[in-house]
């Protein structure tokens, strides 16, 4: 499977990404077949349908229970499904940012299958954790088969370098032929092969359960390196956690209670804001600072650490009142405040109209299926294009909560502000008997 990475319709992304690839025990041969006719024909009953879709169900659910005390930096794992060979619902989901086809050919279109794709921002280990989750599934899941690949290409190997066979320290021969399967790495290739050998799916997989498959095997060595890098999750992820007491308004405090994962996106907002977003920060609209409680706060310590070297001065007129630095609740205060920036930047990203005309997420979604071909050469308002268009529109409705453009924790804020059902005094009271915060003492590099 030659590289791809100069397909025309990839898009341009950010490299901070991982993909992942899940393909059931049965991907080939009849069953395949049968998937594809399934989901083109919309067929919700047929048994290769339901084989897919209980896929989908029983990954969910192991993912759940893996990552139920991880904090993500930026996305989480999520993955959906995908049927290979369909030209225009691949476009529909490349305009999402969803694209990618994990270095394997393109003219040779990937089986049905599960597929998702995560950005960490600064945090490399989301990536690693997620690694780990996808070596989890397939221990636990008969026969099913995975691949990851990021920026870099195959980064499995990367970080086994110093170990690997001849043949696949060649990246351009080792391309589409690593895989994950019963919980070990799998490298489908040898000295031997001709080098312009395309690799088959029919071959991955048969290769994979058949009686010699011990010979693809990575090396202990290899082993060795992942394991390195995977083998602490699930069970030590609180050792990259910092907990902390912050002083919040209370509304920061009831939507921490309801989402504690919402602290990633309050971080980055405030880290990454711009000059709009810090008009939203002097009028506090959503967070007024004049009814603050105290609460305990888990981060992640590259969260922490970026939240706490962040510099920011608020405005007094805002509401402010800050302790003298001197103070044992000083850092308790002012990263408080930082946090509640945050949040206010997300709640004023909120959208207040459902109108496509007024949806920033819809223009930037229209303009990325513009540029990739979508609508062919169809003439803007001709019947094709005017079909086209309202497909277009259909996914993105549907879909729009997983895109990344979309201000959807915005929302998911502002409803639970609405919803006021929490009580300020209750807060007060849990703020009064809170955990010891964490000593951040590692956060000072020794020379």
């Amino acid at each position: 499977m030659s590289s791809i990475r100069n397909n025309a319709l990839q898009q341009v992304r950010e490299d901070d990404f991982v993909e992942y690839f899940l393909f059931p025990g049965a991907s080939l041969g009849t069953v395949a077949a049968d998937e594809d006719e399934a989901l083109e024909n919309c067929d919700p009953e047929s048994a290769a349908a339901k084989s897919l879709g209980a896929l989908l169900v029983e990954v969910n659910k192991l993912a759940k229970e893996f990552c139920q005390r991880y904090i993500w930096h930026r996305d989480g794992f999520k993955v959906v499904a995908r049927k290979g060979g369909d030209r225009q619902r691949r476009l529909l989901i490349e305009a999402s940012g969803q694209d990618g086809d994990g270095g394997l050919e393109a003219d040779a279109p990937l089986p049905s299958h599960l597929y998702g794709i995560s950005h960490y921002g600064d945090n490399i280990q989301d990536e690693w954790f997620i690694v780990a989750l996808l070596f989890h599934l397939t221990r636990r899941i008969p026969g099913l088969v995975a691949r990851a690949v990021d920026s870099d290409g195959e980064f499995l190997l990367i970080e086994a370098a110093e170990h690997l066979p001849r043949w696949a320290a060649n990246p351009e021969r080792a391309e589409g032929r690593v895989f994950i399967y019963e919980g070990e790495l799998y490298l489908i290739g040898g000295e031997g092969e001709e080098e312009e050998e395309e690799l088959s799916f029919e071959r991955v997989f048969r290769e994979l359960k058949g009686d010699g498959r011990t010979r693809y095997v990575g090396s202990k060595a290899i082993q060795g390196c992942i394991e390195a890098r995977i083998g602490e999750f699930p069970d030590r992820i609180e050792d990259s956690h910092h907990r902390t007491t912050l002083y919040v308004p209370v509304g920061v405090a009831a939507v921490l209670k309801e989402n504690p994962q919402l602290v990633s996106a309050a971080v980055l907002a405030f880290c990454n804001r711009d000059s709009i977003d810090l008009k939203a920060c002097r009028a506090m609209r959503y967070f007024p600072p004049e009814s603050c409680v105290y609460v305990s706060v888990v981060f992640t310590k590259c969260l922490y650490a970026m939240l706490l070297h962040n510099s920011y001065l608020p405005d007094r007129r805002t509401g402010w009142s800050l302790p003298l630095a001197t103070d044992p609740n000083y850092k308790a205060h002012v990263l408080g405040v930082k946090l509640a920036c945050g949040f206010e930047i997300l709640a004023s990203q909120a959208k207040t109209s459902q109108s496509l005309d007024t949806d920033k997420g819809w223009k930037s979604y229209f303009e990325s299926l513009s540029s990739k071909g979508y609508f062919q050469e169809n003439i803007e308002g001709s019947q094709e294009y005017t079909r086209l268009l309202g497909i277009a529109k259909e996914y993105y409705q549907e879909n729009k909560d997983s895109m990344r453009f979309t201000p959807k924790i915005g929302e998911e804020i502002v409803s639970i502000l609405k919803r006021n059902d929490y009580d300020p005094e209750e807060l007060r009271k849990e703020g009064l008997d809170l955990p010891s915060p964490d000593d951040d003492s590692w956060i000072n590099i020794s020379p």
